[in-house]
């Protein structure tokens, strides 16, 4: 058994199960008694597939999710789906439409006879949408606005990425007390709660 033959003949290779062991020669710090530990029947096949990818699109809620749930979420999907991050702190629906595909979709926009290179996106938007009018006007989308742009934001994910599988997460709650408190004490005279 060689390896550029299975490289070159992917399809016959589907029920050939090679140890573990055999691909690993290139991590020189571990020894071959540890290597057969790990040992598991590994598919050639499966090793050669294509990745998905999960994406994620929003505002900074998005943007810092590597701090924790976009974290989980890749750890969750490692080996099987990439977690591209489009989080963009300080955008609200409005701003994120306007984005250029090649910004909001890198590299899983596909043509009409391609297959998606996406398995799920993720949409989060709305504490910048939020905004109080006469405090954030330039943030500030109104609530039939902020509907009509979640439609179009998913329209546009299924029709450039073919992505039958959108996900919408709402803004979290907002405690106005314990947020006033926290302002006060970065901002003092200028917190506006």
């Amino acid at each position: 058994f060689h390896l550029q033959e299975a490289t070159t003949n992917l399809s016959a290779l589907s029920t050939i199960q090679i140890p573990y062991y055999l691909l690993c020669f290139r991590h020189q710090t571990a020894t071959v008694a540890q290597i057969h530990t790990m040992a598991a029947p590994f598919s050639l096949t499966e090793s050669f597939k294509p990745r998905s990818t999960i994406l994620l699109q929003g505002d900074s809620l998005t943007q810092l999710c590597w701090e924790g749930w976009g974290a989980h979420l890749s750890n969750v999907f490692q080996r099987r789906a990439d977690v591209v991050n489009r989080g963009f702190a300080g955008y609200n629906t409005t701003f994120y439409l306007n984005l250029p595909d090649e910004t909001a979709f890198p590299g899983l926009v596909v043509n009409s006879n391609e297959e998606s290179k996406c398995c799920l996106v993720i949409l989060w938007f709305g504490a910048n949408d939020a905004g109080l009018p006469g405090l954030a006007d330039h943030h500030y989308v109104s609530l039939d606005d902020y509907q009509r742009n979640l439609h179009k934001l998913i329209d546009r994910a299924q029709s450039k990425t073919k992505c039958s599988k959108i996900m919408i997460m709402t803004p979290p709650p907002v405690h106005h007390e314990q947020r006033l408190v926290f302002q006060k004490q970065k901002y003092g005279d200028k917190a506006t709660g």
